[in-house]
């Protein structure tokens, strides 16, 4: 298809609603040599086709699956392409996905999920994302099976942190507090068995920082979270409210307030591209 032959999406034109969008993103360390994280980013594919693609696939679809990657620093290297997804985990990758999407062509609208994985600057952090997109009205069908990928994910493989959001999601390898915060993605990842790297309505936080936090049972006593998860490696998945919809700012408060010991300062020698505070956050007319 030719850029003049693309559609936009039926939801542009306010004819159907937006999609409905979440986002999780985990981090692993200790992935140079990519060897030892292999079994757990086979994993991380595994339970996205076994348990998520089913939720998201309408009856009688057949989702399109695409995979490919870049190899190289910084991605610089060829575009690679395959059958397998276990074909891209090797020291070359710089990053790897795998797409499963479908359209309902009248009106226009396309929806997908993406599994991806890149590496940090200096490779020994790999990134893994989960970004899918849902007809609107959706999102409940699904967020069992995410939350069930981060739970089976955190027993098996360690993450040094992740995250999972609704709509409002960090595109790259930076968490929104390494945003604020103003911290690089590679220090905020090398530190991250030692300081917390963001929070949001749920978050896996790695062996280290829970046992800091008193454990379990400390976190559960908070009254921050509806639901504290043990993982067996050691950490937790905390979710902060029965529905995303309920994670409000003062929600927000009660998390921050409870994992304030494991949160990281601001870099004092790091100055900020942007000064946020003479922006008012509204907007000035209806779309």
């Amino acid at each position: 298809m030719s850029a003049d032959d693309a559609q936009a999406p039926a939801w542009i034109f306010g004819e159907v609603p937006e999609p409905d969008e979440l986002a999780v993103a985990l981090y692993l360390d200790g992935a140079d040599p990519v060897e030892p994280v292999a079994p757990a980013l086979q994993l991380w594919y595994d339970l996205i086709a076994g348990l998520v693609v089913p939720a998201f696939t309408p009856p009688g679809v057949t989702p399109k699956v695409v995979l490919y990657g870049r190899e190289g620093v910084h991605g610089r290297g060829p575009t690679v392409r395959a059958k397998r997804w276990q074909d891209g985990l090797n020291d070359r990758l710089w990053w790897w996905s795998a797409t499963w999407s479908y359209e309902i062509p009248e009106p226009y609208q396309p929806y997908e999920i993406q599994c991806r994985l890149h590496r940090l600057r200096e490779r020994r952090h790999v990134r893994l994302r989960l970004f899918v997109s849902s007809p609107s009205g959706t999102q409940h069908m699904l967020l069992p099976a995410v939350l069930e990928v981060l739970r089976r994910f955190g027993d098996a493989a360690d993450p040094a942190y992740g995250e999972l959001t609704v709509r409002d999601h960090a595109p790259d390898s930076c968490t929104k507090l390494d945003g604020v915060l103003r911290l690089l993605d590679t220090t905020s990842a090398d530190a991250s068995r030692a300081q917390l790297r963001g929070y949001e309505w749920a978050t896996v936080i790695p062996a280290e920082l829970t046992a800091r936090l008193g454990g379990v049972d400390a976190l559960r006593a908070t009254g921050a979270f509806v639901e504290v998860t043990a993982l067996a490696t050691g950490g937790v998945l905390a979710r902060a409210t029965e529905h995303p919809q309920e994670y409000t700012a003062d929600r927000a408060e009660q998390v921050f307030a409870a994992l304030l010991p494991v949160l990281p300062p601001p870099d004092p020698d790091w100055p900020a591209c942007t000064d946020w505070r003479l922006i008012v956050p509204r907007p000035a007319r209806a779309w």
